[in-house]
This record gives C-alpha cells, structure tokens and sequence, in this order.
C-alpha cells in the first residue's frame, strides 16, 4: 500500500517521512481485522461440521474429519503467515 501511495501520488521524501507511521498504523490494523477473521471463520466451521458429524454414519464421520484436515492444509499452504 505504502509504495503505491508513493508511486502513484509521486510522494516527496517529507511527505513519505509524515504518512509512513499512519501506514505503518494502517497495515497493524488490517493484520489485527485479518487474524480476528481468520478465528471466526474457523469457529463458523468448527460449529458447523459438530452438527453436520450428528447426522452422518460412523463411517462418514472419518471422511468429514479428513476434509477438515484438508482444508486446514490448503490453508496453511495458502497463507502461511496464518
């Protein structure tokens, strides 16, 4: 965000000096609302396979278990700051 206000605005050293700790602030912001996201996602789908996993066969429980593990895989690769 910070090198395309630079850029694209054409910023001067002075004015990059003042706005750099509003973006440094900004981009604390957004990775604090990202983590916050991220817990509540999986709280959404932690409820959501305990009450699915109650109408499913002993043998279909497993198979859900491991599309979970899938999916904590997909995103721990996709997002490894996560």
């Amino acid at each position: 965000m910070k090198h395309k206000l630079e850029s694209r605005l054409h910023l001067t050293p002075e004015q990059i000096k003042k706005i750099s700790p509003r973006m440094e602030q900004t981009a604390r912001e957004l990775d604090a609302v990202h983590e916050k996201s991220m817990f509540e996602i999986e709280a959404v789908f932690q409820r959501s396979n305990a009450d699915i996993a109650k109408e499913l066969t002993p043998e279909q429980q497993p198979l859900l278990a491991e599309m979970d593990h899938e999916r904590h895989k997909f995103f721990a690769e996709h997002h490894p700051e996560g």
